[in-house]
């Protein structure tokens, strides 16, 4: 039985009230890791056109184009709801959190195979620079983990997209699935290997940024 009881608050305008704070409270983050762990109808559509879009960009050589496909495609939020789980020891988070982010992505790889399979798509020194490994690629994907962990656990969700554009996972799953469908194995296979260094550093950075903060 819960009983509700009457509370009244005296709040002053254009003052912070005291015991207010930007991080959220366990519970809420169990909410948003439950919200993110999975995709609605929606964002998979959101993710198969934001597809479509960078290889658009990609074909064009257009690198705003391929920005604004990051932007857009919601990949980022199941593999931070995923380190969360791993640091609560919440199985079922997790699990559910991997499935879907690597859905996402292998949605993202199929969308840009089909059109890579209809259409005829040169490769050129944009897709070469996204397929091939560099130095700095698990640096990065290390410090985005970090990042995402710290906006996910505070009320920063407006950090998110920009976030999303420094992992860039659509870039790279476009890739893929161009070279898949023109069975260039061996870009397929460089490509293949930025998207995991990406993904397991991420996860890593994320967990350990959420162990730091408990």
């Amino acid at each position: 039985m819960i009983e509700t009881l009457e509370q009244t608050t005296h709040i002053e305008k254009g003052k912070k009230q005291e015991g207010g704070s930007e991080d959220l409270s366990t519970y809420e983050m169990y909410t948003k890791a439950f919200d993110f762990s999975k995709y609605n109808n929606s964002s998979w559509a959101l993710i198969a056109l934001s597809s479509i879009i960078a290889v658009i960009g990609l074909a064009i050589e257009n690198i705003i184009v391929v920005i604004g496909a990051m932007v857009i495609a919601p990949m980022l939020g199941p593999f931070i709801s995923a380190s969360f789980g791993i640091v609560v020891g919440d199985t079922k988070i997790s699990r559910e959190s991997v499935i879907n982010g690597v859905g996402g992505v292998l949605l993202a790889v199929f969308t840009a195979f089909l059109i890579g399979s209809v259409v005829d798509i040169d490769f050129n020194s944009l897709m070469q620079m996204i397929a091939e490994p560099g130095v700095g690629t698990i640096p990065l994907a290390l410090a985005v983990g970090s990042a995402s962990a710290l906006a996910f656990s505070s009320e920063a969700r407006e950090t998110l997209a920009g976030i999303a554009v420094a992992i860039a996972l659509v870039p790279p799953s476009a890739v893929a699935g161009l070279t898949l469908a023109s069975l260039n194995i061996q870009m397929f296979l460089n490509v293949s290997l930025v998207i995991i260094a990406n993904l397991m550093s991420l996860i890593l950075a994320g967990s350990i940024t959420f162990l730091c903060s408990e």
